[in-house]
């Protein structure tokens, strides 16, 4: 198959770059599901939260919130809380204190994309001066009059620099 032989002609620095893609495309999937999840949960929460706003029915949406455990419900409950003791002033700081406290949760494993992101170009440039040294090892052992022994070299530097840059924009 085609692919198998580029990743072989690449060299070894392929190996470390195809592993931070499984990795990068893992990552991906996983914050994919767990946010559009949480998206459909949030609708359906903030449904059911304007059905007692309409109803002006305070302590029902308490007793909502604290049945339906997630980030959204968290932070109402932290902004009703500050309402009942009569701090009605204070109602929004601590619904953006709770927000602070939950986004870490939405955030988990971003890092990893970022740091991702900024190795692959430099593992791709290790493949390109892995792939120089080759081609100037065959040049010193055969000279430059047999343009197909450093081909591989090449080949190498060129496949390793384009798989770093894919990885890091995508």
């Amino acid at each position: 198959m085609q692919i198998f032989s580029v990743i072989t002609k690449g060299g070894y620095v392929m190996y470390p770059l195809i592993a931070v893609s499984v990795v990068f495309l893992a990552v991906l999937i996983e914050r994919w599901y767990v946010l559009s999840f949480s998206k459909e949960k949030v609708k359906k929460f903030v449904r059911s939260v304007r059905k007692f706003v309409a109803q002006k029915d305070l302590r029902s949406i308490y007793e909502y919130c604290q049945k339906s455990p997630q980030p959204a419900s968290r932070i109402l409950i932290a902004g009703l809380r500050k309402y009942y003791h009569g701090l009605d002033k204070e109602v929004r700081e601590a619904m953006d204190v709770a927000a602070m406290q939950e986004l870490p949760f939405y955030e988990k494993r971003l890092g990893l994309l970022v740091t991702i992101a900024n190795v692959s170009p430099l593992l791709g440039l290790l493949g390109t001066v892995t792939g120089m040294i080759r081609t100037f090892s065959v040049i010193a052992a055969v000279g430059v009059g047999k343009p197909a022994e450093m081909a591989s070299g090449i080949s190498e530097a060129l496949i390793t620099t384009a798989a770093g840059l894919t990885i890091a924009m995508s």
